[in-house]
């Protein structure tokens, strides 16, 4: 088989994912905060794409070789098998997740969603054959609502800033270190912005790596994959134009005038063609990615061997090792 240039295409995606926030809906009127996280929302962007070359074998210019009898006595048919069989033609697609944890503040955050409440009355018993009014008083749970749970956060939040607002002008008045009060200060902005956190919400990134096999053609829009911030990475999909990526693959030299040559060569009757082994050497082609059928980026120069002429050697051309002159893939 002859070589052919593949490409192991290497992307990364952000995922972003925003969380409302428990208390979002009184974020504004508690806090004064509008530039808030108002739903749930996903969205994903390209942070990196890159890519690998690579040789497999061209299935598509498979050739059967008759070994001389020399070729034999050296054991050639032997060192071809065992080099086929630890070829590997095909390479799937596959991808890796790194992802950001759910904060733990939020992860386990959870109020008290009643409040206990004493309730005073007088019950009348029987003590003794008499009849007397004693005094009883009760505890008893009474459900919090979202509101009122939203209000508690809200006074919590507002008591962190007086908090450090005191230690920053020394209201205390006692003599701490400079190490003791960025400490303490440090410690009561984590509470506030866990607590803010209830209302402005919190997002994670998710860092997905995909990684796919391609075999570009010559002068094609070959689609890669396809993409688009509402999904995600996905398989190409010819039905939604503009959210594929393509591969341009351009030869940076022509095969026109010797392709000529051969044609005239072809028309004469006494001609008599080769038919001794294939060969073909890789051309350099640049390589570009596309996006809605437009130049995003340029990748560089690489040596494609599927764009290279196949020559035909004469027949007799036995005296070379075939895997060290890289003619047999």
């Amino acid at each position: 088989m002859l070589p052919a240039t593949a490409f192991t295409v290497k992307v990364t995606v952000v995922k972003n994912i925003d969380r409302k926030g428990y208390y979002a809906d009184y974020a504004a009127n508690l806090l004064n905060l509008n530039n808030i996280i108002q739903q749930d929302k996903i969205s994903y962007q390209i942070k990196e794409i890159e890519i690998v070359p690579f040789i497999i074998a061209d299935t598509s210019h498979c050739y059967w070789v008759a070994y001389s009898s020399t070729q034999i006595k050296n054991g050639m048919p032997d060192k071809v098998n065992r080099f086929a069989t630890h070829m590997e033609f095909t390479q799937n697609s596959s991808y890796t997740v790194s992802s950001t944890p759910i904060p733990s503040f939020y992860r386990n955050y959870a109020d008290l969603a009643y409040v206990e409440t004493d309730a005073s009355f007088i019950e009348t018993k029987i003590i003794d054959g008499v009849v007397r009014q004693v005094p009883i008083s009760k505890t008893k749970k009474i459900s919090k609502t979202t509101a009122q749970q939203a209000q508690e956060a809200a006074d919590f939040i507002a008591s962190i800033r007086q908090a450090r607002y005191d230690l920053l002008i020394g209201s205390q008045e006692v003599p701490y270190s400079k190490e003791a009060i960025q400490y303490m200060v440090t410690e009561l902005n984590r509470y506030e912005k866990n607590y803010l956190g209830l209302f402005t919400g919190f997002s994670m990134k998710e860092e997905i790596k995909y990684s796919f096999t391609v075999v570009p053609a010559e002068n094609e829009l070959f689609p890669v994959f396809s993409f688009d911030s509402e999904h995600g990475i996905g398989e190409v999909n010819n039905d939604k134009k503009g959210h594929n990526y393509y591969f341009q693959i351009t030869p940076e030299i022509t095969h026109s005038q010797w392709e000529k040559t051969n044609r005239t060569k072809f028309l004469n009757p006494k001609y008599k063609p080769n038919n001794g082994y294939r060969i073909r050497k890789a051309v350099p082609a640049t390589v570009d990615l596309s996006y809605e059928e437009q130049p995003l980026y340029k990748f560089g120069r690489y040596q494609i061997y599927q764009l290279g002429k196949v020559e035909v050697l004469p027949l007799g051309q036995n005296n070379f090792d075939i895997i060290k002159e890289v003619i047999i893939y």
